[in-house]
């Protein structure tokens, strides 16, 4: 089918996807950038942006197929056989790749200690990535009432709605994560289906009443400063304050990126973000430990490691996707060796 730029899903992946070297900056180094106090403004959507996204390019995709192809076995030797393979090629095979990659100059880097249990746990057990492991567990959910030929919104946010309460269940019990953050997947797909949501409604919602937008942005940012909202899937962390104000920044911020023009440079950068999230642990920890090693970090110095992490990741990505792009789906390595 044909793949058409929506610029605004680059401007959210790529605004998203620097929170996420900023905050995975401050944890490597243990710094806290004017205290904390600006963490709580993006933490409600700058990871759970990123499954909205996948819902709503998913919901928009097997939308089209359902108007085309209404035969379950057609649609699953057509497009759900594919379907399954893209989860594990796309997500799951490079998520234990680069999580091998990275294993040994990780624990090198931190003076830890070699262990084959955690080696498993963090490459075929899916512990290192957790994103990754949530949204492929999470695609794979969504893949039953694909399969059954469900394109309803009613439907998807009723699994959506169940497998949110099962996650909460699940961890209260306390049962582990593991493996593959099954539980932040259960979680997810309520965002997914969140994302289903938006597709639907999109220009209503965000290419009118402006003002209104820009007078729910002064809301949240005044809210979120008296509350203490909690939400964090990657532990199955969240409270009804979290919960909400994920789904009202999430808004806020599409509504906001698409009143902005496409730019080809977010536009490329967006399309590959996935490397970036590979990358976005180890490169943010040694561009921040060398900078240590020369200057006293302060915040102006702080931001300027992570534009200079960030950078650097994106380099590191598009030579990766030049040279040994078959990383990123295996399925292309007899193109790769062939040429």
């Amino acid at each position: 089918m044909e793949k058409k730029t929506i610029s605004w899903i680059n401007y959210v992946r790529v605004i998203c996807m620097f929170l996420v070297y900023f905050h995975h900056t401050e944890n490597r180094i243990h710094f806290d950038f004017l205290d904390r106090s600006f963490d709580v403004y993006y933490k409600p959507f700058f990871v759970n942006a990123f499954f909205v996204v996948s819902g709503y390019l998913l919901y928009k995709k097997q939308e089209q197929i359902y108007q085309s192809v209404k035969s379950t076995r057609l649609w699953f030797n057509e497009f759900g056989k594919k379907y399954l393979s893209n989860i594990l090629f796309t997500l799951v095979v490079p998520s234990i790749i680069f999580s091998l990659i990275l294993f040994f100059p990780k624990i090198l880097l931190r003076h830890q200690e070699f262990d084959a249990s955690t080696l498993l746990e963090h490459t075929i057990g899916g512990g290192s990535l957790w994103f990754v492991s949530a949204l492929a567990v999470a695609q794979l959910l969504i893949f039953v009432p694909l399969f059954f030929r469900k394109i309803s919104l009613t439907i998807w946010g009723g699994v959506g709605v169940i497998c949110l309460v099962t996650a909460i269940l699940l961890h209260k019990a306390g049962y582990e994560n593991f493996p593959w953050y099954y539980q932040s997947g259960l979680c997810a797909v309520f965002f997914i289906w969140f994302g289903s949501l938006i597709y639907k409604i999109e220009h209503f919602l965000f290419f009118h009443l402006k003002v209104l937008w820009i007078m729910l942005f002064v809301c949240y940012s005044v809210v979120i400063y008296f509350v203490h909202p909690v939400v964090n899937i990657g532990y199955v962390k969240l409270n009804l304050q979290g919960f909400l104000l994920c789904l009202m920044s999430s808004l806020i911020l599409i509504a906001f990126c698409s009143w902005l023009k496409p730019n080809k440079f977010v536009d490329k950068i967006g399309t590959s973000t996935i490397g970036l999230y590979f990358l976005s642990g180890g490169v943010p920890e040694i561009v921040a430990m060398t900078a240590n090693r020369f200057v006293v970090l302060n915040d102006f110095l702080f931001v300027i490691v992570v534009i200079i992490s960030f950078f650097a990741a994106i380099i590191l990505n598009e030579l990766i996707r030049k040279y040994a792009y078959f990383l990123f789906d295996l399925r292309k390595i007899w193109y790769y060796v062939s040429h």
